[in-house]
């Protein structure tokens, strides 16, 4: 992810929902949050959800599986930053106790398929997430 043109963009997307996946099923959202700007929409509703989860205090786990197509799409925005389309498929799994029963409980989403648009800057050292969104 060095590489400060297309082919580091497109990692940095790979990268970018490897790091939401670890970050739901490791209840760690730090690394994602590292990546990304404060505001980046889609990094913050993912880590508030680890919060919850964690506040649960072991009563309730998380797991997200995100398939990414990498046949992309890549330009370069005028403000210097990258840009990249990409395909996805994202699959949520919840498992919870029943306060009733004591028992876990189960809940595969269904799967998510979406293009996102995903824009980066490279500072010379590193890649950054801007947004993440639909285009």
């Amino acid at each position: 992810m060095e590489d400060p043109g297309q082919y580091g963009a497109m990692a940095s997307v790979v990268h970018l929902f490897a790091l939401a996946d670890h970050a739901m099923t490791a209840l760690e959202p730090e690394p994602l949050l590292a990546l990304c700007a404060p505001e980046v929409a889609f990094c913050g509703q993912i880590a508030r959800q680890v919060d919850e989860v964690t506040a649960a205090d072991g009563a309730e786990t998380l797991m997200l599986s995100t398939q990414v197509d990498h046949d992309m799409l890549v330009g370069q925005d005028v403000d210097a930053s990258w840009v990249v389309e990409v395909d996805t498929e994202m699959l949520g799994t919840r498992s919870w106790v029943d306060p009733a029963s004591g028992q876990w409980q189960v809940q595969v989403e269904d799967p998510v398929r979406q293009t996102l648009r995903v824009r980066l800057r490279h500072d010379g050292a590193s890649w950054s997430v801007l947004e993440v969104g639909v285009p």
